[in-house]
């Protein structure tokens, strides 16, 4: 999953220009949908990530968004996939919590 999030940041970060890019918004949108199924917190940011997507990269949507291009952008990389990144380790560290929980004390 971190490499999926990854991948979104990389694209953004690399595509860093609001112009329309609808290859662009495919590859997140597909890219989205491995992290949809995975949890509903992520799931609900993911969503979030391309629904802006399709804001940032449009002809002129972005230039509508309340705070423009650059508030899109700073809602995708800095705060969207951190809160899904954030999510991710709290998971790990349930499950890892839990594995060690059912074993066995060894003497």
């Amino acid at each position: 999953m971190r490499k999926i999030v990854d991948e979104i940041e990389d694209i953004f970060k690399n595509n860093n220009y609001p112009e329309p890019k609808p290859f662009i918004v495919r590859r997140i949108s597909f890219l989205v949908s491995y992290l949809i199924p995975f949890d509903s917190y992520v799931a609900e940011k993911a969503g979030e990530i391309s629904d802006l997507s399709k804001i940032y990269y449009s002809t002129r949507k972005h230039q509508k968004h309340r705070g423009g291009p650059e508030e899109i952008y700073s809602r995708i990389v800095n705060d969207l996939l951190n809160r899904i990144r954030q999510r991710l380790n709290a998971i790990d560290y349930e499950n890892n919590s839990t594995q060690h929980a059912n074993q066995p004390d060894q003497q």
